[in-house]
This record gives C-alpha cells, structure tokens and sequence, in this order.
C-alpha cells in the first residue's frame, strides 16, 4: 500500500503514468490485505483506489469515476458508522466527491446521491467533534446542492447550502484558515444570487 500511496502522490504532481502504476500497486495489496484476513487494511486500499481513480476521472479517463465509486463504497461494506466512525465519514465524503463530478457532467441521479453521502458524513462530522471537517463536508455539500438546484429548482436545497456555507466561514475565518475563505464566499455568492433569481 505504501507504494500505492507514493505512486499517487507523484501522479498528483504530473508525473505520466503514475497513476496507473498506483492502481497497479493498490491492486496487489489488495491481493494480500484482503477483506477477510484484514478488513481495515481492505477499506483503507479501497479509499485510497478510489482516490486515484477519481484524480483520473477528473482528468478524463472514461469509467475511472465509476470505478472511484465502486472502490468508495466497497470501502463503507467495511468501515460502518459504528466500527470505524470516523473512517466511514472520509469514504462518505471521497463518496460524495466522485457522485458529485459525476452528476455535474449529466449522470442522472448521482448529484442526489452525493448530497446523501454528504449528510451521511456529517451525522459524524459534527461542528463540535471536527469542525474543519465539518465546514470542508458542507463547502462541498454546498457545491452538489447548487448543481442539484439546477436540476430540481428546490429552494431548500439552496437555503441548506447558505446556511452550511455560513456555518463553514465561521469556522474558516481569515485567521486560522485565510486559503478557504476566497472560495467559500464564491460559493456563499453564487448560493445568494441563485436564491435572488429565484424567489
């Protein structure tokens, strides 16, 4: 898994080829760490798969965010709220994530589908228990429910996106967390003209 995790990053900073050579070295581990002789072990590769598929859906690959998908949620088989609750909120959230992209490039139902992730991870995700987790799960919250708006015209899904985003910036505030808040209030502006727009 180590290697996996090595390969990816250098893929993350543009090496060709990458990648798919941290697929490869996931596959192998999982070969070896596998769900029956170490489920944790299992999970943990599966999020990281599915993690590496996505950056390569993200660059285009066709059917690498549906095998993100697959990999995220044969991560939750294992990592459920009550044996692993923290690790089931992150593969909700990397679940979210892959559903989201999915749905803004016309996959009927996924955009639903990665808000419900998003609320899953944020039953753990608690202000009070993580709150940088908790802003980070309703900034993207926010984003699947803009893109779910387009679709539905659902105000509430717009004054949920508001009020998570407000939320989101008093805990991102420009002294502990300056790098969050351009984006956030980008998001928090787009929320608001939407709602303008449409009354």
């Amino acid at each position: 898994m180590k290697l996996g995790t090595a390969l990816s990053r250098l893929g993350e900073r543009g090496q060709d080829g990458a990648l798919e050579e941290a697929i490869e070295a996931y596959h192998a581990a999982l070969e070896v760490s596998t769900r029956e002789r170490d489920p944790d072990g299992w999970a943990k590769t599966q999020m990281n798969l599915g993690a590496v598929f996505q950056s390569l859906g993200e660059r285009g690959q066709d059917g690498a965010l549906d095998q993100a998908v697959d990999a995220h949620r044969a991560a939750l088989e294992v990592l459920t709220r009550k044996r692993d609750p923290d690790g089931w909120a992150r593969a909700q959230m990397n679940l979210g994530n892959a559903l989201k992209i999915l749905g803004e490039r016309g996959r009927d139902g996924t955009l639903g589908e990665a808000v419900d992730a998003y609320r899953a991870a944020l039953q753990f995700r608690t202000r009070e228990r993580d709150p940088a987790g908790w802003a980070l799960t309703h900034y993207n919250l926010a984003g699947a429910q803009i893109a779910l708006f387009g679709k539905l015209r659902d105000r509430t899904l717009l004054l949920e996106a508001q009020s998570g985003l407000h939320g989101a910036l008093e805990i991102w505030t420009e002294e502990a967390f300056p790098m969050y808040r351009p984006d956030t209030l980008a998001r928090l502006a787009k929320v608001e003209r939407l709602l303008e727009e449409n009354p």
